[in-house]
């Protein structure tokens, strides 16, 4: 094997060997760049006031989480709101507690990398995704309501993005985010949880968040 010593090349010819190097610690991938530039989290915060509102509108009310949270027999006798409704409603403050502190986890992070209008989307669609399966399978008599759903499909978001090479964040692997997933549909499994919604929202983040890492544009 022949060796060149390229830097004695360059000096010959009077051209500074440092005019080729590239310089690999300054090559930032989207991910990265994205992560070290602060970028106020518009969505999350605005679906954070959303469900804060409307669970002080709806505390004390019954009726209004009934007519607004989803009981399939009701949906079919023509109540086709219960389909987007739910995902805003919660049925105690420890209910609400638990879906705000996951959308700020899961939000913030995901938003970084999709930016806002995306994870709005994700966030909303993965919700009545849950709702329609919580719909067709689950009994018609059984009242459902709360942000999990769509919690769970930015959950699933997070993991496509960390798939997709481009929008990984630094630092994050693939088995972590997995793992992460499965301990948390574990902890949340028990007595009066829509397990179904879960697992709705969450397929579909993985799916929808996978298709806009790869194709869409940048954000």
């Amino acid at each position: 094997m022949t060796r060149t010593n390229t830097r004695a090349i360059y000096a010959s010819a009077g051209v500074p060997f440092s005019s080729f190097t590239v310089k690999v610690s300054t090559i930032l991938t989207e991910a990265e760049r994205k992560s070290r530039a602060y970028v106020f989290p518009l969505a999350t915060v605005i679906m954070l006031g959303v469900n804060v509102i409307a669970f002080i509108l709806t505390a004390e009310s019954k009726v209004l989480l009934e007519s607004f949270g989803l009981r399939g027999a009701v949906l079919q006798s023509g109540s086709y709101w219960q389909i987007l409704t739910p995902i805003f409603l919660h049925f105690d403050a420890t209910h609400l507690f638990m879906n705000e502190y996951g959308l700020i986890v899961l939000g913030l992070p995901v938003e970084r990398v999709y930016g806002p209008t995306k994870t709005v989307y994700l966030y909303v669609v993965s919700g009545v995704v849950g709702n329609v399966a919580s719909y067709f399978l689950l009994p018609g008599y059984v009242l459902t309501l709360g942000a999990s759903g769509a919690v769970f499909g930015l959950m699933g978001a997070e993991v496509a993005m960390t798939i997709v090479q481009r929008t990984r964040p630094p630092g994050k692997s693939v088995g972590a985010a997995v793992a992460y997933v499965i301990m948390t549909f574990v902890q949340s499994m028990g007595p009066n949880i829509n397990i179904v919604a879960h697992l709705a929202g969450l397929f579909f983040g993985l799916g929808g968040g996978y298709i806009l890492a790869m194709y869409s544009r940048r954000s």
